[in-house]
């Protein structure tokens, strides 16, 4: 470095205070080589520069007026607050989120989007895929049709039951199925049967004792 060029900056970096790079001092290219600005300089005071425009991303000096607007968009500690921490968040409103893949089984959010095609598609185990049409079918009135679509009471078999206990209105059948045998094919008033039976049995025996 010449003397005179050494003087310049040693000069130039005297007056850089508070004010010296708000108007008067600067340093040209034409004063000092390139080489002597590569070195560390401490500043002190204030200095300013210009501005960048928005956007800019060199190796300009960045003012605290081009950082405060190039960050004027992010989260602040105030807005930060009124969000869903990590853990444990409570949700307002309508929060959304993906849909998951249909038969996903993981811990992924579940939407109700997911939900309504698992449920329209679940099938009940031990059912086999060509009885699920009309397996077990529930109503609007939530009557339930087991091997019927068009169930008219509350439990509408088209079938078969077998069962080890049986109650009617809140009182339980102590007949044996052999006892309710007894009355197949009745098909009167028993006690109708009963008498006519009875009526019939005393003309016979009459007939028997006085030979009628």
């Amino acid at each position: 470095m010449s003397k005179s060029k050494g003087r310049k900056l040693a000069e130039w970096l005297r007056n850089l205070d508070s004010n010296s790079l708000a108007g008067t001092n600067s340093l040209a290219e034409d004063s000092v080589g390139s080489d002597q600005l590569a070195h560390d300089l401490a500043l002190q005071g204030n200095p300013t520069v210009a501005t960048q425009s928005s956007g800019n991303s060199s190796t300009q000096i960045a003012t605290t007026a081009f950082v405060a607007d190039a960050t004027s968009g992010l989260a602040t500690n105030s807005n930060l607050n009124s969000k869903a921490p990590i853990a444990s968040p409570t949700f307002t409103g309508v929060p959304a989120a993906p849909t998951a893949t249909a038969g996903t089984n993981t811990t992924q959010l579940a939407t109700t989007a997911f939900v309504t095609t698992a449920v329209a598609g679940a099938t009940i185990d031990g059912i086999s895929t060509s009885a699920d049409a009309i397996a077990i079918t529930i109503d609007s009135s939530e009557n339930v049709g087991i091997g019927t679509t068009t169930p008219g009471h509350k439990l509408d078999v088209n079938g078969q039951i077998n069962t080890t206990t049986l109650s009617i209105g809140g009182t339980a059948i102590t007949a044996t199925a052999a006892e309710l045998n007894y009355v197949d094919g009745v098909t009167s008033s028993i006690q109708t049967q009963l008498n006519s039976a009875a009526s019939t049995g005393k003309a016979i025996a009459m007939a028997i004792v006085f030979g009628g």
